[in-house]
C-alpha cells in the first residue's frame, strides 16, 4: 500500500490535500520563506497555522453573511440567488459585490488547501522516516471515558490509537494483542487504553469509531472489538446486527446510537489530540507512566511484536 512504512498506516495523511494553485504556493512561500517541499520537517506547524488562519476564515464568513445583503442568507442553493433582485436597503450601504464574495470564498479554499498541504508534508516526512515518530516522548491527557483494560494502579500505561479499517491495526489485534493481554494486561503489569484515530482515506473509519463508542456505552466495547475489525469493510444494518449479536448488545439502542451524532465531537477530539502530539499513523502507541491525569511516554509505531512492548515497558519501569 502506498504511503505505508513498517506496519504503520499513513495513507490518510499522505493522500489528503491536493497541490493548490499558484496563489496558494505564494501563500506558502510567504509563511515559510520558500515553497514547502516534502522533506521540510514541520512536525509542529500545522496546529499553530490552523489556529491562526481559522479565525481569519471566520471573519471572512461573517463578512459574507452579515455585511453583504446581496447574498441570499439561508439559501440552500446559492446559485439560485440573484444579486440584481436583492438590492440593499438605503441605510445598509452597498455591502460587497458577488464578485468580491467569490474572491473571499476562493481565499478560504486556498487557506484550507494550504493547511491540508502542511499536514500532508508532515505525514510524508513521518512515512519516510518512521523513527521520527517512534521513540519520541509525548504527553497525553487521559480521559476516563475511553475503553481500558487492566489494573488502574499499574505502574505502566499503554495508550493505543487505532483505526478499524487499518490493516496494520487488524494485524496488531490478531497477532500481538492476545499475547500482550495475557502477559502484561491480565497479570496487572500494565493498563491498556484504546482511542480512536480514524483516517479519512478509510471510508468507514469514522463510522466504525462511533460503533466502538456505542458498544462501550453498553459496557461491551471489548466484546465488540474483534467483530468490529472483522466487519470493518461493511458497516451496514446487517453487519451492525452481527456485531451486536456477537457482543450481546441491545440492538435497538445500539443502532440508534450509531446512526446519531452523539459521539461525533468525541471522536473528532480524539483525532485532534493525536494530531497535537504529532501522531499521524495507525496503529500508534504511547507507553509510559501516569502522573495526575496525563501520560508521559515513548511512542511505538506500527504492528510491532510483543518484544518491542516488553522493552518499552521495562524502560518505563526503570524511570520510576
Amino acid at each position: 500500500m502506498a504511503g505505508t512504512t513498517k506496519g504503520v498506516d499513513h495513507s490518510d495523511s499522505n493522500n489528503r490535500g491536493r497541490v493548490g494553485s499558484m496563489r496558494m504556493t505564494k501563500i506558502s512561500t510567504g509563511l515559510a520563506g520558500a515553497p514547502l517541499p516534502v522533506h521540510v520537517d514541520i512536525p509542529s506547524t500545522a496546529a499553530p497555522v490552523r489556529q491562526m488562519l481559522w479565525p481569519l476564515a471566520s471573519v471572512f464568513l461573517a463578512l459574507i453573511f452579515f455585511v453583504s445583503p446581496s447574498w441570499c442568507r439561508g439559501a440552500r442553493d446559492p446559485v439560485s440567488c440573484d444579486p440584481q433582485k436583492s438590492d440593499p436597503a438605503p441605510d445598509q450601504g452597498a455591502g460587497i459585490s458577488r464578485a468580491q464574495g467569490d474572491d473571499i470564498l476562493q481565499e478560504l479554499k486556498q487557506i484550507r488547501s494550504l493547511l491540508e498541504q502542511i499536514e500532508k508534508f508532515r505525514a510524508a516526512e513521518a512515512a519516510k522516516n518512521p523513527g521520527a515518530m517512534a521513540g519520541r516522548t509525548v504527553s497525553l491527557k487521559l480521559d476516563p471515558s475511553h475503553p481500558a483494560l487492566g489494573n488502574e494502579k499499574a505502574a505502566v500505561t499503554v495508550v493505543e490509537f487505532t483505526d478499524y479499517q487499518c490493516p496494520y491495526c487488524r494485524r496488531f489485534q490478531n497477532d500481538t494483542f492476545p499475547e500482550l493481554k495475557s502477559k502484561y494486561i491480565d497479570t496487572g503489569k500494565i493498563r491498556f487504553i484504546t482511542r480512536n484515530l480514524p483516517l479519512a482515506i478509510h471510508p468507514n473509519a469514522k463510522r466504525a469509531a462511533k460503533v466502538a463508542r456505542c458498544a462501550d456505552e453498553q459496557g461491551k466495547y471489548w466484546d465488540a472489538r474483534g467483530p468490529l475489525f472483522e466487519h470493518h469493510a461493511d458497516l451496514s444494518a446487517n453487519s451492525l446486527a452481527e456485531i451486536a449479536k456477537a457482543a450481546h448488545l441491545a440492538m435497538p439502542d445500539f443502532a440508534a446510537c450509531v446512526e446519531s451524532s452523539k459521539y461525533d465531537a468525541e471522536v473528532a477530539q480524539e483525532v485532534a489530540d493525536a494530531g497535537s502530539s504529532g501522531l499521524v499513523g495507525t496503529p500508534t502507541f504511547v507507553v509510559g507512566q501516569v502522573k495526575g491525569n496525563a501520560l508521559s511516554g515513548t511512542v511505538i509505531a506500527g504492528a510491532v511484536p510483543v518484544d518491542t512492548f516488553a522493552k518499552a515497558i521495562e524502560d518505563a519501569l526503570a524511570k520510576k
